[in-house]
């Protein structure tokens, strides 16, 4: 890993390193919680886009193969789209645990902790 200084020079953000055709590049680590935020907002915009025509194909009465495929294609976006917007709201809960923090979890015979690195894992 490395560091790489951002546009003020006095903030840092993470990059790991990639040789591509014997050239050598920093390439900055991307923030999980804007990853996932951005792919659920691209699929409600895709979303968004499909339901009219979709409603207005199931209106018919008919259901064939085409329309089948639009449907389960349909819902494979509402689901990856709840589950990006989830990804996001845990990897930003992850973020705010404290460096220090542990968690005692209390069983029968034994008493297990786990320190912050272990719980974001």
């Amino acid at each position: 890993m490395a560091l790489l200084a951002l546009g003020d020079k006095h903030t840092f953000i993470e990059a790991f390193h990639v040789l591509l055709d014997g050239k050598a590049y920093n390439i900055p680590e991307p923030d999980p919680v804007l990853i996932h935020f951005d792919r659920a907002y691209f699929l409600l915009k895709q979303i968004t886009t499909t339901r009219a025509g979709l409603i207005e194909k199931l209106g018919t009465g008919l259901l064939n193969e085409e329309i089948s495929k639009e449907l389960y294609s349909h819902f494979g976006c509402c689901l990856d789209f709840i589950t990006c917007l989830f990804t996001s709201i845990e990897a930003q809960m992850n973020r705010l645990i404290p460096a220090d923090y542990n968690y005692m979890e209390e069983r029968k015979n034994c008493s297990m902790v786990y320190n912050a690195q272990q719980i974001h894992q």
